[in-house]
């Protein structure tokens, strides 16, 4: 989302203060990480027997390690793909004509975005399998990493419902029109004129939103997941006390070259985006913008039809 939209743009003076307030906080910042590593050279901590294990091939550190990507990587890309179809589907549910539909999809997204998704975690783990048959509750309650999936799924696919809603109203209304004008119904044109072009504008988010659940899976070491990176790396801890500072810089720089890459790839499609169609991304850097744009784009859709009532 623009920065105009929800503040002025700043003027000379404004971007002079700007650059010194930024040219000041990094030197700040510098003299603190510089009194870090500091201290952490003075108590031996860059010693090579505390980081060899991690290039030790043979002591099996490493492979252990990032063995645990797969369990992260494969619970990030299920609770993506399982939060874009329900949130895909509420959020059509919430543009359907019938305003009763529109009240329990909104409804539905405002309870599942509301809670900290840390309490969906803890419900599907200790509390779901009780409410589900005998057979499947024990499938979850015995296997943490379902648990974390559906916790997941259940917080992300309402934030993922307005992603696709606000997409879908930030396109020009002249495209359901034309669809309509050409004898095409409402639930043709959403399928094979509206959505193909909303999907393609939010395909950059998506990817951001994929990278911002790969970060949430490693929550799953609360309801004792041990599979996962973070709960590989906690073993690893466990094992060598020594060298905790060691092992969590490790994990950290592995889920670095994830979520760098995920949003480098999500810049990427923005950029390709632009040069090929002349518009950018749904840019949302928060749920707040989420509500903001969808209501913007209702705002001008609700302009527009009453300018054609007034012209009827």
């Amino acid at each position: 989302m623009s920065a105009s939209v929800l503040t002025e743009e700043l003027g000379p003076r404004g971007r002079a203060r700007v650059r010194y307030a930024t040219i000041a906080a990094s030197i700040v910042l510098a003299a603190f990480v510089g009194m870090i590593l500091y201290r952490l050279y003075a108590e031996g901590q860059f010693a090579p027997r505390l980081w060899s294990q991690f290039v030790d091939f043979d002591a099996g550190w490493p492979s252990f390690l990032v063995a645990g990507l797969w369990d992260t990587l494969r619970a990030a890309v299920a609770v993506m793909v399982l939060a874009s179809i329900i949130g895909l589907f509420l959020a059509l549910v919430r543009l359907s004509p019938s305003r009763p539909f529109r009240f329990l999809a909104g409804l539905v997204i405002d309870v599942f975005r509301g809670p900290p998704v840390l309490l969906f975690i803890y419900f599907s783990f200790f509390a779901l399998p009780q409410l589900l048959p005998a057979g499947l509750g024990n499938t979850i309650s015995r296997n943490a990493l379902y648990a974390l999936i559906i916790g997941l799924t259940l917080y992300h696919m309402a934030v993922l419902a307005e992603v696709f809603r606000a997409g879908i109203l930030s396109l020009d209304r002249g495209q359901r029109e034309a669809a309509l004008g050409v004898g095409m119904t409402e639930g043709k044109a959403m399928r094979l004129v509206i959505l193909p072009q909303a999907l393609r504008r939010m395909i950059p988010t998506i990817v951001a939103q994929l990278a911002t659940i790969t970060k949430d899976t490693s929550l799953g070491f609360i309801i004792g997941l041990s599979s996962d990176l973070t709960g590989r790396g906690r073993a690893f801890a466990q094992g060598s006390p020594i060298n905790d500072l060691q092992t969590w810089v490790g994990v950290g720089v592995l889920y670095f070259i994830i979520i760098w890459g995920l949003s480098r790839l999500a810049r990427r499609l923005e950029v390709v985006q632009r040069a090929k169609l002349g518009a950018g991304a749904i840019d949302v850097a928060g749920e707040a913008d989420l509500g903001a744009l969808a209501e913007a784009a209702e705002e001008d859709v609700a302009r527009a039809a009453q300018g054609d009532a007034t012209k009827g």
